[in-house]
C-alpha cells in the first residue's frame, strides 16, 4: 500500500509539473530555431540541442507508457485476485487504475518538438 501511495504521489507531482516543463522546452526550441535562422548559432549546435530535447521527450513518453502498462497489469492482477475470493483490495484496485490513468494522461501531453 505504501508503494502504491508513493507511486501515486510521484505521478501526481509529475503531471503537475509536466505542462510547465513542456512549455519551457517549446519556448527554448523557438529561441533555438530563431537563433539558428538568424545565424547566431551553428547548424551543428542547433541539431545537437534539438536531438537532446527529442531524446528527453521520447524517454519520458516511453517511461510513462511503461508505467501505465505496469499499473494496468497490477490492477488486472488485483481484480483477478478479488474474483478468486481475496478481500480488501478495493482501494488498491482503484489506486493502481488511477496511476495508470494519470500516466496515460501525462503521456498524451508529450509530443516531439
Amino acid at each position: 500500500m505504501r508503494s502504491i501511495r508513493k507511486t501515486n504521489d510521484t505521478i501526481e507531482e509529475l503531471t503537475g509539473s509536466l505542462p510547465g516543463l513542456l512549455a519551457a522546452q517549446d519556448k527554448e526550441f523557438e529561441a533555438l530555431l530563431f537563433d539558428r535562422n538568424m545565424g547566431t548559432i551553428s547548424q551543428a549546435k542547433y541539431e545537437k540541442r534539438y536531438t537532446e530535447m527529442q531524446r528527453n521527450r521520447s524517454a519520458l513518453a516511453e517511461s510513462l507508457t511503461l508505467s501505465a502498462s505496469q499499473a494496468n497489469l497490477a490492477s488486472d492482477n488485483l481484480e483477478s485476485a478479488a474474483t478468486h475470493g481475496q478481500t480488501g483490495l478495493e482501494w488498491h484496485f482503484g489506486a493502481t487504475r488511477n496511476t495508470a490513468e494519470q500516466a496515460e494522461s501525462a503521456r498524451s501531453l508529450i509530443s516531439l518538438v
